[in-house]
């Protein structure tokens, strides 16, 4: 470790607050999942705390683990497509970190709008099911959607939330 990477490293730590993900990664907003796979080691390798071994410098320390840690989250975040949109979507309305609340409900807010289903009824109980999802009730939307079913056994778009609510 050289005082110059101590300061490099310093330097990012204390404009941390201020970088979005794709700053800190050094990606544009087009990046490709490859591209962002590849930015994302590249800066692991300069910034992993192991590279520390047995300092004892706690400042440097400190710095390196939140700059990971926020380089991980920013990887979370910007290597699946969906998670990436709303992101680019949050950054729009100056949101510099990925709310995963929110991911959810424009997740939720999106099947909504699709509405699948031909009965009332099974429309109602998805709707509910969805409804029980975003108050975090996996149970009763479980229950729901399994209503639903009754009513349209064959429907694609409640199958597809049976299955994501029985895989979270």
């Amino acid at each position: 470790m050289t005082s110059k990477w101590r300061s490099s490293v310093l330097r990012v730590a204390s404009r941390l607050e201020e970088l979005d993900y794709f700053q800190l990664l050094n990606l544009s907003k087009d990046a490709s999942s490859t591209e962002i796979r590849r930015g994302f080691r590249r800066l692991a390798q300069h910034y992993h705390p192991d590279r520390l071994g047995g300092s004892e410098d706690s400042e440097l320390r400190q710095a390196v683990s939140a700059i990971y840690r926020r380089m991980t989250e920013a990887y979370s975040a910007l290597r699946d497509p969906t998670t990436k949109a709303a992101y680019i979507e949050g950054l729009e309305n100056g949101e510099l970190r990925l709310d995963s609340t929110k991911v959810r409900s424009r997740s939720i807010a999106r099947e909504k709008a699709q509405q699948p289903g031909q009965t009332e009824a099974g429309k109602r109980h998805y709707q509910a099911a969805l409804a029980a999802l975003e108050r975090g009730d996996h149970r009763a939307a479980t229950s729901e959607i399994r209503s639903a079913l009754l009513f349209e056994r064959d429907e694609p778009g409640f199958k597809a939330l049976l299955k994501r609510i029985e895989s979270s």
